[in-house]
């Protein structure tokens, strides 16, 4: 997209071939229409120019949110680059789903005849990765509750505190209703949300803040999310690596909670 613009003249200027992508008029492949899946995921229609002009392609995201989208453009262009197959390269990317850590969905049976959806985003997390993760988030419908665990965001230096605070303004806007922060770092966050939370809001928040991520405090999180699953409810397992979320995946998915 366009605010790459110092990056695409610093290319050329070097004799470099860019082939761009994105939702913008002038990206060589871009999006011009996308509509949810019946099946999940993505319908998209993407116009792909060419030295003989633009030509369309119709293909299918297997994950839904407009980062997978951007992602399978990526791919596009990349494939318009090196001459590659574009029609095979649109009908393989129907099959490229979530992986560990990466967005894989898993379906969780309950005791209680309830179903959960968890959206597993473990391996890394930071400000861009976290907002667009959680606008999907907004967008799932949801018959229960929408919960998350997200995990504090590193490597950010002296904006770690801003970037920690405005997040809350991204998991209100989600719609998520119990909201586990793990991480010292998401002490702003917990305090932001306690801000808007005294805001008129149109639900109830939930706030836990563990400041640790030793497995005792993995159990505590566990413990609180197992506790208030009420069955067709959607949770939201994100942070750094470091933190070692996908503990949290593991034990559920699992059935050890």
């Amino acid at each position: 997209d366009l605010q790459y613009g110092q990056l695409r003249e610093a290319a050329v200027s070097c004799g470099s071939k860019v082939v761009s992508f994105g939702f913008g008029e002038q990206a060589d492949v871009r999006a011009v229409d996308v509509v949810p899946a019946p099946g999940g995921g993505s319908l998209v229609t993407a116009k792909i120019g060419g030295i003989l002009g633009d030509h369309s392609l119709c293909f299918t995201v297997a994950e839904p949110g407009k980062h997978w989208v951007s992602n399978a453009l990526a791919i596009l262009a990349a494939v318009r680059a090196v001459g590659g197959d574009l029609a095979a390269a649109g009908l393989a990317l129907a099959e490229l789903k979530g992986l560990d850590g990466r967005g894989k969905r898993h379906r969780i049976e309950l005791k209680n005849g309830g179903k959960v959806l968890l959206i597993d985003e473990s391996y890394n997390a930071n400000p861009v990765s976290m907002r667009a993760t959680l606008a999907q988030l907004a967008a799932e419908r949801c018959e229960g509750k929408k919960i998350v665990v997200l995990g504090a965001m590193g490597e950010l230096g002296d904006k770690s505190e801003y970037y920690h605070r405005t997040l809350a303004d991204d998991i209100i806007a989600s719609g998520a209703q119990t909201i586990l922060l793990v991480g010292d770092e998401m002490a702003y966050t917990s305090a932001r949300l306690a801000e808007l939370a005294s805001e008129k809001l149109d639900r109830t928040l939930e706030i836990t803040h563990v400041a640790g991520s030793s497995d005792s405090d993995i159990s505590t999180i566990l413990t609180s999310v197992a506790e208030g699953f009420g069955g067709d409810d959607i949770l939201l397992v994100k942070g750094s690596n470091y933190l070692g979320l996908a503990r949290v995946v593991s034990a559920l998915v699992s059935g050890e909670y």
